[in-house]
């Protein structure tokens, strides 16, 4: 997920059940989406490209950033992968705690999953304000993978992903294929 300033508006994946490859996105497999008031998303249809629905994570992730009232919210990307952390920085990169007793492990989509979400991007903000040399924040969604916030930053709105990038090449941030089990 994104935030793109010009449209003002959120662009997120494609659900895989329409044969979105994950690993090789292309402009087709992008749709650009506004959380509505009855809790879900509308995909604004673009010129000769095929309609497709959003990722379950469309929601999870919009509704929760549509609750600050400022113009650009203040993560302007989210990244979900089905991958655990091996390491990362934590002079630039926030953990966000897992609460299992409030959250316990859950799959894609559920009504809990989204609770979920906003407890971890709530407390990444809340972090991130205690500390803006922070420039990214990772949450290990027990069982199913890790969500990482990408904050931001004027010099980086064209590319909200800039320090996730940079932190991959930089090895501050390592990811691995397996994903921790509890």
């Amino acid at each position: 997920m994104a935030y793109d300033s010009l449209m003002d508006l959120f662009v997120v994946t494609a659900s895989g059940k329409y044969n979105v490859d994950k690993a090789n996105l292309s402009p087709k497999d992008l749709l650009p989406v506004i959380p509505t008031s009855d809790g879900k998303v509308e995909v604004f249809p673009i010129e000769n490209i095929e309609v497709k629905g959003p990722s379950v994570e469309a929601e999870e992730f919009t509704f929760p950033l549509m609750e600050f009232s400022s113009k650009i919210p203040p993560i302007i990307g989210i990244i979900h992968l089905h991958r655990g952390i091996e390491y990362y920085d934590s002079r630039e990169i926030i953990e966000i705690p897992q609460d299992l007793e409030n959250y316990p492990p859950v799959g894609c989509g559920m009504d809990l999953m989204h609770a979920m979400s906003r407890y971890a991007i709530f407390t990444a903000i809340k972090e991130r304000y205690k500390n803006f040399k922070k420039k990214l924040a990772i949450f290990s969604v027990s069982n199913h993978g890790t969500n990482i916030y990408c904050f931001y930053e004027d010099n980086i709105l064209n590319n909200p992903f800039y320090y996730f990038i940079k932190f991959i090449e930089e090895e501050k941030l390592k990811l691995k294929f397996e994903v921790p089990q509890i």
